[in-house]
């Protein structure tokens, strides 16, 4: 029988927690640590940041040095991650896993290192898709742009590279 797991994800925008529909129409939904004290004392499994700004991730940091001080279940992250710089400071800020999407897809190169110095449970690869003329097809940039690669293509060859983890979200 599966193990049925909660892991929230708290989409940030700018150090603020957002919502929206369909990667658009974001409205701010409040402060990230209010929210992780909720979670924390709900028995959420794992807490999810996916930084959706499009600038760096010094609030992120800021974020999960604040989280991992006030939570005691695993914390992910991810957004604007493009080097193994961004992943060293991401968990050394408190995350213990990154979350990859768009980079992940662009840069194959950067999952390989990833995994081979940080290893493979350390990266969950998220991957957004939509069904186009009946086929599962990955998008990238929050959903913005068809990759044209099949969904199931794209999932063998990221377990080829060894990642422990997907994210997989129908939008």
């Amino acid at each position: 029988m599966l193990k049925k797991r909660i892991i929230p994800v708290l989409l940030l925008l700018n150090g603020r927690m957002v919502k929206g529909k369909n990667f658009q129409n974001y409205i701010d939904t409040g402060i990230p640590s209010t929210q992780v004290k909720i979670y924390n004392s709900q028995d959420a499994d794992e807490l999810i940041f996916l930084n959706i700004s499009r600038e760096r991730n010094e609030d992120l940091q800021n974020i999960l040095k604040i989280a991992s001080k006030e939570c005691f279940i695993p914390l992910s992250a991810g957004g604007n991650i493009r080097n193994l710089t961004d992943v060293k400071n991401i968990l050394d800020s408190g995350a213990d896993k990154v979350v990859l999407n768009t980079n992940a897809y662009n840069n194959r190169t950067l999952v390989k290192e990833i995994v081979n110095n940080y290893g493979f449970s350390t990266l969950i690869i998220s991957i957004d898709y939509k069904i186009i003329n009946n086929e599962p097809v990955v998008f990238v940039n929050c959903g913005k742009e068809n990759t044209s690669t099949n969904l199931f293509e794209y999932i063998k060859e990221i377990e080829d590279i060894g990642v422990g983890e997907l994210m997989i979200t129908a939008i």
